[in-house]
C-alpha cells in the first residue's frame, strides 16, 4: 500500500474509533437496492472527502462516514479485522442485489511504517457498478429513509499547478540512489525501490474529483482510488479473494512507452529479454508465491511474465493464483509483499514480521529522510 506523509508517533494501543455518523451502540441496517445504469460513477461524488475504487467504468464510489478507524502498530491488520468483524455483527444486512461489492464495504489506507497511522473508512452511502448491474447501499438506523437515487454533480475541469522539489533536490536524490546501488553491489541487498516526493501548489482549492476524473480517463486499465485523503491510480493488485480463489498481480520491470506502436513493441520485446528486469520480476514472483502458499493450495505460478501496457509505461506482469485452503480473511493475506519492496540478502530471519521490519529499517537507512519509503 501507499504510505501518506505523516509525523512519526510512538506506537500506541489501538484501535481508536474516530467520530463518525453513528455511535458504537447504534443498531444499523445496510440496505442495498438496484439502480438503473448510473454512467460515470465519479460524477456522482459530492465535494469533500469521499471513497473511490473504479476501473474501466466499474467499481465503487461512496461518501459520508458510517464508521471510521485509525490504527497503528504491528497489530494494525489484526486489530482492523477484529473491529470490522464486530461492526458487521452489529449490522442487519438487507441486500436485494447480492453481487460482489454490495452490502457494507470498508476502504483502507495502510501505512508502510507501523508507527504511522493507518485509516479505515466505511462510507454511509455507496454506489457500485459491475457487469451491467448498478446498485446503492446505505447504512442507516431503523426507520430512516430508504436509499434514494443519487444525482450527478458538476466536477471542475481545470486547475493550474506549479511544481517544485519536495524534501530532496535532484542532486541529493542522486546521492541516495548511489548509496542504494553501493549496497546492492556489496551483496547486502537484492533489490530496493526508492521514491521521492515533488510538490504541486495550486491556486485556490483543489477538488479531488477533478484528479479522479483525469486519472480514470488517462489510465482506464488502472484502479483509480481515493481513501482517507490518498488519491491515485494503480495497475497493481496486491491481493484479491473471490470465493476461495486468491489472486495477486506482480508488476516488476518497467520501460516507458513512446506513443508509436512499432517502437513500443520493440521496447516490450527488449523488456522480455532483459536479464536484469527478468531477475527482478522473478524475485518478486517468488516472494508472492511463498506468501500465498502459506494459505493456498493448487498454486498457479506462470513461468514467464507477460507485458502489461499502460498509457505511459509497460510492465512485466504475472498473475499468481491459488485456492484458499483455510479460513484466512483477506487481511490475513496482506503479508504478500508488494513487488516494489526492497529485499535483504542472507538475513537468516525467522518470521515475515522480522523481515518486513528489516526492510523498513534498510529503506530508512538508505534514504535518511522521512517520507521517501
Amino acid at each position: 500500500m501507499l504510505a501518506r506523509e505523516q509525523d512519526i508517533h510512538p506506537a500506541a494501543t489501538y484501535p481508536e474509533a474516530v467520530p463518525a455518523t453513528y455511535e458504537s451502540s447504534d443498531q444499523l441496517i445496510a440496505t442495498t437496492r438496484p439502480l438503473e445504469d448510473m454512467g460515470d460513477l465519479i460524477a456522482l461524488l459530492p465535494p469533500g472527502d469521499n471513497v473511490c475504487w473504479v476501473r474501466r467504468g466499474e467499481g465503487l464510489v461512496g461518501w459520508g462516514v458510517a464508521a471510521r478507524l485509525q490504527v497503528r502498530g504491528v497489530e494494525r491488520f489484526s486489530r482492523t479485522q477484529r473491529w470490522w468483524s464486530e461492526l458487521c455483527d452489529r449490522l442487519t444486512i438487507d441486500d436485494s442485489v447480492s453481487v460482489p461489492g454490495t452490502g457494507p464495504i470498508a476502504f483502507a489506507s495502510y501505512a508502510f511504517d507501523p508507527q504511522d497511522a493507518s485509516e479505515v473508512v466505511v462510507p454511509a452511502v455507496l454506489v457500485g457498478q459491475r457487469s451491467g448491474q448498478s446498485w446503492i447501499t446505505v447504512i442507516h438506523r431503523p426507520g430512516d429513509d430508504s436509499p434514494s437515487v443519487p444525482l450527478p454533480n458538476v466536477v471542475p475541469t481545470s486547475t493550474s499547478a506549479q511544481w517544485h522539489d519536495g524534501a530532496l533536490s535532484a542532486p541529493e536524490w542522486e546521492k541516495i540512489v548511489g548509496r542504494a546501488v553501493e549496497r546492492i553491489n556489496s551483496g547486502e541487498l537484492d533489490k530496493v525501490v526508492l521514491a521521492r516526493d515533488v510538490v504541486a501548489e495550486v491556486q485556490g482549492g483543489l477538488d479531488k474529483r477533478m484528479l479522479l476524473t483525469r486519472l480514470a480517463q488517462s489510465y482506464p486499465t488502472c484502479w483509480t482510488f481515493e481513501v482517507a485523503g490518498l488519491v491515485g491510480a494503480t495497475p497493481e493488485l496486491l491481493v484479491r479473494r473471490t470465493g476461495d480463489l486468491v489472486t495477486s498481480r506482480v508488476l516488476a520491470g518497467t520501460v516507458r512507452r513512446r506513443g508509436d506502436a512499432q517502437a513500443d513493441e520493440g521496447l516490450a520485446q527488449q523488456l522480455l529479454a532483459s536479464d536484469k528486469d527478468l531477475a527482478e520480476h522473478a524475485y518478486a514472483v517468488r516472494s508472492v508465491a511463498r506468501a500465498l502458499a502459506a494459505h493456498c493450495t493448487d498454486m498457479d505460478v506462470p513461468e514467464n511474465p507477460t507485458v502489461l501496457e499502460l498509457a505511459n509505461v509497460q510492465h512485466l506482469a504475472t498473475d499468481v493464483t491459488g485456492r484458499l485452503a483455510d479460513d484466512a480473511p483477506l487481511l490475513a493475506l496482506r503479508s504478500i509483499p508488494p513487488s516494489d519492496c526492497g529485499g535483504l540478502r542472507n538475513t537468516h530471519r525467522t518470521s515475515a514480521g522480522d523481515d518486513r521490519r528489516a526492510r523498513g529499517d534498510v529503506a530508512r537507512q538508505v534514504c535518511r529522510t522521512r517520507g521517501l519509503v
